[in-house]
């Protein structure tokens, strides 16, 4: 406790490199894991300081070896990574870090969402459904993968292929009937009219057969283009 105070003293007065000595000489002496991750983090934050980015996003990366896949820790470590890089509009420089990374840890899957999310954001489309596909193979029963690569697929117009993902989707979780409602809506970008109208059926069909079920399907046909059947079900 005496260590950390000493830190953020020196931290507060500009001194950096005296508090980063002291942060390693804490280091040196915890044995507790998670404190030696903290102590790093701490280390990492010294560095992007006094702006040194390599030993910044060293320090954090390391952290990696000792933290759990997923944890609220980890999407800190990768949160702090991703704002060094920022700050220096590194964005070509962060891309080949995450490339690096996920292959250093292929079954961390955080990785392979926020590269493809990199990926996408730079334009590179093929890219990002790229590791998605790869992302899927690893995990393929985890719902909230599919739903991101879904995402993707729709605002990068790519409608025939979200329809497939949803698809799968849908079949890994038929009891969800909000699905159907979303697979219509694609469809209907996608450009297939009957398709929409069908979809729309199966989840009327699914659904409680309540007003609120008989508006809601209304509304898709409305907002898919289909005056007659929408005006149908309002009625």
């Amino acid at each position: 406790a005496l260590f950390e105070d000493v830190i953020d003293l020196q931290s507060a007065e500009g001194l950096n490199r005296e508090a980063l000595g002291t942060a390693g000489s804490l280091f040196g002496l915890t044995k507790d894991p998670y404190q030696k991750v903290q102590c790093r983090l701490r280390m990492g934050d010294l560095h992007a300081r006094m702006g040194d980015r390599d030993a910044a996003v060293a320090a954090y990366t390391e952290c990696l070896d000792d933290t759990g896949a997923d944890s609220w820790l980890e999407k800190e470590i990768l949160a702090q990574i991703e704002q060094v890089f920022r700050r220096d509009d590194a964005v070509d420089a962060f891309k080949a870090l995450l490339d690096g990374l996920t292959k250093k840890h292929p079954q961390r899957l955080s990785l392979h969402r926020r590269h493809a999310r990199l990926l996408a954001e730079t334009g590179d489309t093929d890219g990002a459904v790229a590791v998605f596909l790869n992302l899927l193979q690893l995990a393929p029963g985890d719902r909230t993968v599919r739903e991101a690569f879904i995402d993707l697929l729709a605002q990068n117009k790519r409608h025939e292929e979200a329809v497939a993902q949803m698809e799968a989707l849908i079949k890994q979780a038929p009891q969800d009937a909000e699905l159907p409602a979303r697979l219509a809506e694609l469809h209907h970008a996608a450009g297939n009219g009957s398709a929409a109208k069908a979809t729309v059926d199966v989840f009327l069909s699914g659904s409680d057969q309540s007003e609120a079920a008989h508006l809601r399907a209304a509304g898709i046909m409305e907002r898919c283009a289909q005056p007659d059947a929408s005006l149908a079900l309002y009625r």
